[in-house]
């Protein structure tokens, strides 16, 4: 998916939700923005059960500032960089790309150590229109 990039911020806060009826996904992403920097970004999923168990969740919720997070920008892009606790041996981050028509949510570096309970896993990429409330999701393959 190309997307062009824009000289304009999209509004200062962005939200959708996705479903994903043939592998059973629900999710939701909030961004919240100040000035065209992403400052927060709350994302989470739900991946239905099997016939008689529990389902599974991912969760990513970090601003800013926060401890366990390293913020770079670079153009109209902010990586988020784990670390911490909940960061994986393999390195851990993602990258969120103001596009023009809302923004890009990057995870194919994020980890799912420590964000997701067995079975569920983080997706590859999100767009979150600036006007819109459903989200447009690729799934890792």
């Amino acid at each position: 998916m190309a997307l062009a990039a824009s000289a304009t911020p999209p509004p200062s806060n962005l939200s959708c939700k996705y479903e994903i009826k043939r592998n059973c996904t629900l999710g939701s992403v909030e961004l919240e923005l100040k000035d065209g920097r992403i400052q927060r970004i709350d994302f989470g999923n739900f991946y239905c059960p099997a016939h008689g168990e529990i389902g599974f969740t991912c969760s990513i919720d970090v601003s800013r500032g926060d401890k366990n997070t390293k913020w770079t920008d670079k153009g109209g892009s902010s990586t988020i960089e784990f670390s911490g606790a909940d960061n994986s041996p393999d390195g851990n981050s993602l990258t969120i790309s103001r596009v023009r028509n809302g923004v890009v949510i990057d995870m194919r570096n994020t980890s799912s150590y420590g964000r997701c309970g067995a079975g569920a896993e983080l997706p590859e990429r999100i767009f979150v229109p600036a006007r819109s409330k459903k989200c447009e999701v690729k799934l890792r393959d």
